[in-house]
Parts: C-alpha cells; structure tokens; sequence
C-alpha cells in the first residue's frame, strides 16, 4: 500500500513538475507578454465557445419570417434580419461552426499528410525526393481557390470535399517545411549515431527527426488557420462550397451584396467577423513565431 501511495505521489509531483516547467518557460512567457496575441487568442476562444454553444441559444438560421425581413441591428436581433427575414447573428453562429469545422479538420488533414511526406522526402532524398518536390510545386503554382474549384468540380460540393480541398491546396505548405526540417536535422551527430546503432527508420523518424521539427510546422499551422477558412468562405462565396440554405460566411456575404446600399449589415457584419477572426489567427500565429523563436525558420519557408 504504502508503495502505491508513492508511486501516485511520484507520478502526481512529475506531473506538476512539468506544468510548472512548462509556465515557467521563456516561450510561455514570451507569448502571454504579446499583448497582440493574447487579445486574439482571447477573440478566438470566444468565437469557438459561441459557434459551439451560441446555435443551442438562437433562432433556427434556416428559417424565414416575412414579417421581420431587412430588419436592422436592434435587441430582438442583434445583426438584424437578410433578405428572407433569417436571424443574420444565428446564421453567423452556423457559418462560423462551418468555416471553424473546416480550418481544424484541413489543418489536422495537412499537418498529418505534409509531415508524413516532408519527412520521409526530406530524410531519404533521391527520386522519391525529387518526385515530391515536383510535385509540391506544381500544387503550389495553383492558387488554393482555383485548386479548390478544380477539385469540387470533379467530386462534387459538400463539407468533405470542401475539407480535402483545400487541404490538397496546404499539404505542400506543410510538406516543405517538415522536409527542411528533416534535412537540416538528418547531419546531426545523435541522428548518424542512431543509424550507426541499426535503429529502424520509422523509430527513428518518430523518436528523433519528429520532435525537432513539429514545433514549426504547429506554429505554421496555427497561423493558416485563418486563411484556410477565408478559403472555405471563398469558394462558398464563388458557389462551389457550402450551399445555401446552409450558412457559411461566404455566401452570406455573396447573398447579402445586391442589398449593400440600403441594408449593409447582411453582408457586412458576417464579413466584418471574417476579417477579424482571419487577422487573430495571423497574430496568434505571429505570437508564436516569436515565442519559440521559429521565426526565420518558418518565414524563410512561406517565402519560398
């Protein structure tokens, strides 16, 4: 009993040893002293709670009412009514659960398909090396919202294809970085003396390469999230992505912009929430960089 009682004690003080490293650790630090990135990491954590909590508390964003149509912002509605008299801050709430639902599910897609790829590519080198490049370059000539069209073209719209989409359209982003990684990290003494030891690759590559370069592909990640969801806003926009009557930011913004001059808010407050949650991931992201000091790491990557 008494040596239970030990090893639960033992395991309880780890445990609070490394939350309190990890407090008191220069990045955590750095980053809660950006007051940037901590306004916009408080901006998006309330964005995420509504759009999960706030549809259970508003009117159904699919349903018209005749008598309450193009009405302003007022405290019954709080950003009024569009066209077909809908609730416009319950439709906010619905796209915002479409374009957060999309960023996440495309950014974990990307972060799990580009590392599996940069990695072996980057550790390996020869043909399949050079095929992928290849490969990663000619997706990134395409613009993601011309990629994405092209894809929904041949499969069809709906929310999956919509993911695949644009993560097809950010695989490259990640692949790159996680290649520069490995390569850099491959010449190191403890890697060739790992190899020397006969340790397979895949441990190798999970236990060794991994831990040394997922730090900046997290922070790069974190980043895009914004502009993978002002790419699901756009293709929604442009008609090839989520369809009405279901809200996505993006056709709301289209559906709204024949009324703009004599009813602004329907398509301007759903663009206004689009604009400000895309600049507080790009802070977040920025906020990161600066905290784990990857800032030229994963800047010289987006500019190549």
């Amino acid at each position: 009993m008494k040596s239970a009682l030990a090893m639960g004690t033992v395991g309880t003080e780890k445990r609070g040893s490394g939350l309190r490293r990890f407090w008191a650790s220069d990045p955590r630090r750095r980053f809660t002293r950006n007051t940037l990135g901590m306004i916009s990491l408080c901006w998006l954590l309330l964005v995420i709670v509504a759009v999960i909590i706030g549809p259970w508390f508003v009117r159904d964003p699919n349903v018209s009412d005749v008598l309450n149509r193009i009405k302003a912002p007022s405290a019954e509605f709080l950003a009024g009514t569009d066209q077909l008299g809908r609730d416009i801050f319950a439709r906010i709430l619905a796209g915002g659960r479409v374009s957060m639902m999309v960023a996440l599910s495309a950014t974990v897609l990307s972060v799990i398909f580009g590392v599996f790829l940069g990695v072996v590519s980057g550790y390996r080198g020869g043909l399949f090396d050079d095929i992928t490049t290849r490969i990663f370059d000619v997706l990134l000539s395409f613009p993601t919202l011309l990629l994405g069209i092209m894809v929904i073209a041949a499969f069809g719209s709906s929310l999956m294809t919509v993911v695949i989409a644009i993560s097809i359209a950010t695989v490259p982003m990640v692949a790159r970085l996680a290649r520069a990684g490995a390569i850099s990290v491959k010449p190191r003494e403890y890697i060739q003396g790992v190899i020397a030891l006969g340790i397979p690759t895949h441990r190798i590559l999970l236990r060794h390469v991994l831990p040394n370069i997922i730090v900046p592909v997290l922070v790069l990640s974190t980043g895009n999230m914004g502009r993978l969801a002002l790419a699901e806003s756009g293709l929604s926009y442009v008609g090839a992505g989520i369809q009405p009557p279901e809200a996505s930011w993006g056709n709301m913004i289209a559906e709204g912009q024949a009324y703009l001059q004599y009813a602004w808010w329907i398509p301007v407050i759903p663009g206004t929430v689009l604009t400000l949650v895309t600049l507080a991931f790009s802070f977040v992201g920025d906020a990161l960089r600066d905290a784990f000091d990857v800032r030229e790491f994963v800047g010289d990557n987006d500019a190549g």
